[in-house]
């Protein structure tokens, strides 16, 4: 496996590499447990392919409509990534959506209780 020369991670998708810039330009202290997919080649076994990484980086905020004890976590990532200009447009709007779908789901849920 080839390895990247930029923080000695294996080569990886150009999304994961901006989104990984933006997170850490934008948010400073503890990561959210989410990050350690932009991170940690360990924790995502198809580093090297964007459709893969997009798919699994937003369900690990937001499964299926279903709010997880760590979809709070990760509200900052999307507010990061959604109001960056590094992140090319497309993913700007599934950051906003899936932060729309996030509060619509904390919403019901909220009047369920």
């Amino acid at each position: 496996m080839h390895i990247a020369d930029r923080n000695d991670l294996p080569d990886e998708p150009p999304i994961r590499q901006v989104f990984r810039d933006v997170i850490a330009d934008r948010l400073t202290g503890p990561q959210p447990p989410q990050a350690a997919m932009l991170f940690r080649s360990s924790v995502d076994p198809f580093w090297t392919d964007d459709r893969f990484f997009l798919g699994d980086f937003y369900n690990e905020i937001l499964h299926q409509d279903t709010c997880q004890p760590g979809t709070a976590d990760g509200v900052p990532l999307l507010a990061a990534l959604a109001v960056d200009d590094r992140v090319p447009p497309q993913q700007r709007f599934e950051a906003i959506g899936l932060l729309f779908s996030t509060a619509t789901v904390t919403d019901r849920h909220l009047a369920d209780c």
